[in-house]
């Protein structure tokens, strides 16, 4: 038998049960009300901050303040404030070479070059086809002089942005080559496709695909370069992503989709928890043997290609951990064109999970040794020997496939010999009056 609740004890429960609640929603909003104040006021000083110096500045200071530099200066430094590492700051001519560099064509004179320890530029790479290679500009010559002035340690970086510029634009150079100057030369920014993708055949049924940055482009440059190593009879291949470290997840995403069985590949987590497919694999699988070298310099996409095709039993990785790179960074387009790379969440792998900071572990730990640890551009030629590990490796697994079927083939032709014996035993089977006359020819020869 249930009992009536007396309607002022129902009453009061339900004043208690709303007062509990308003109680624990107002501590609720005065804590994020309280923590937005304290950003507003921690915002403010940082204003207040600025608009000291800035005040201080030009009360005091000597020289001209160009307004443009001390903005961007600004900018930039509030990004490094994070010390975050990836996040950083474009501005808009940066940000529009950038974009124009993730799909594998640059707009420039054709040359890769570095700060030499003299202080000029020296060329480390000239594309094929570009204004650069048809002047003759060799790998090793140095740029002594740019547009009329002098390279030096101090103006390094700013002759080096000048070998990117818009399509038609002159930059006029002089180069240095064994201690001689030559003739200033004259060169004309233009179109350039950057091949990420070279391949060549290493045994008579092994090809080598190396894979120097994952642009727009590359899946193309990747679906040819797999064709044509299995026209020419490949049954097993090795990727090499050694120092590759550039380029988009969308690219990595498309070569893993012809690689790997049908499923979710990777996906992004955020600081929420919330999460997000990136790849996903579909049915087009290429059923074949490979390896994928890897080294210390191998970060972010190269990761996620390595470690997707060893969680899917597809290859061995073989070389040295990773860079451990697993962080994802967002560009978010500013109001001027400019634009800030910011991280907003990490990337995991459907089987393995996070590789941020642990790296891709190798199948095969192995070093490098001699000289070409040394030179690094030598890697995939002779005495590379994470190249040799991936061969031996793969010969194995290929001598393993070839027993195989050779034992299947085996195992049918002799089922497919019992079948005929048999047929044939039944056909021939002698009568019973074949029997008799056989043994009666049998006596006479004897005779």
């Amino acid at each position: 038998m249930h009992r009536k609740l007396p309607i002022g004890i129902a009453v009061t429960l339900i004043i208690i049960a709303i007062a509990l609640t308003f109680s624990v929603t107002t501590i609720f909003t005065m804590r994020k009300f309280n923590d937005m104040l304290y950003n507003i006021r921690g915002r403010e000083k940082m204003y207040e901050t600025f608009a000291e110096i800035d005040k201080k500045v030009r009360q005091n200071y000597y020289g001209e303040i160009n307004e443009s530099d001390v903005n961007e200066a600004i900018a930039r430094g509030y990004i490094e404030g994070l010390y975050d590492g990836y996040s950083k700051y474009y501005t808009a001519k940066e940000y529009k070479k950038l974009l124009e560099s993730t799909y594998g064509i640059v707009i420039g004179v054709g040359i890769d070059a570095e700060k030499a320890e003299n202080g000029y530029l020296e060329i480390t790479k000239v594309y094929y086809d570009s204004s650069a290679s048809a002047a003759g500009i060799t790998e090793g010559d140095l740029i002594v002089k740019m547009n009329g002035e002098n390279v030096t340690a101090a103006n390094a970086d700013n002759a080096l942005n000048q070998l990117i510029g818009e399509e038609g634009e002159k930059v006029s150079v002089v180069i240095r080559r064994e201690a001689e100057d030559l003739e200033e030369m004259t060169l004309t920014c233009r179109s350039i496709e950057i091949p990420t993708v070279s391949y060549t055949m290493i045994e008579s049924d092994i090809g080598y695909i190396s894979i120097s940055a994952f642009m727009k482009n590359t899946p193309e440059q990747f679906s040819d370069a797999l064709t044509k190593l299995l026209k020419l009879g490949a049954d097993a291949v090795i990727f090499d992503v050694r120092n590759t470290s550039t380029g988009s997840m969308e690219s990595v995403g498309e070569i893993l989709d012809k690689l790997l069985p049908e499923g979710d590949v990777l996906f992004s987590v955020y600081r929420d928890g919330k999460t997000e497919i990136l790849i996903k694999s579909g049915t087009t699988e290429y059923d074949i043997i490979t390896a994928i070298l890897v080294n210390e310099n191998s970060s972010e996409t190269a990761e996620i290609f390595a470690q997707a095709l060893k969680d899917a039993n597809k290859g061995k990785v073989i070389g040295k951990k990773t860079a451990g790179k697993g962080t994802i960074q967002e560009f978010i387009p500013l109001d001027d064109g400019g634009a800030i790379l910011l991280t907003t969440a990490v990337y995991s792998l459907a089987k393995s999970g996070s590789f941020n900071v642990t790296g891709v572990v190798p199948n095969y730990d192995v070093d490098l040794t001699g000289e070409i640890a040394e030179d690094m551009e030598e890697l995939g030629n002779t005495g590379d020997d994470q190249l040799q590990k991936a061969i031996t490796e793969i010969e194995g697994e290929l001598r393993a496939k070839n027993a195989a079927e050779n034992s299947e083939i085996s195992e049918s032709s002799e089922i497919s010999e019992s079948s005929e014996i048999s047929e044939n035993s039944e056909v021939s089977e002698p009568s019973e009056t074949e029997t008799s006359e056989a043994e009666e020819n049998s006596d006479i020869s004897i005779q």
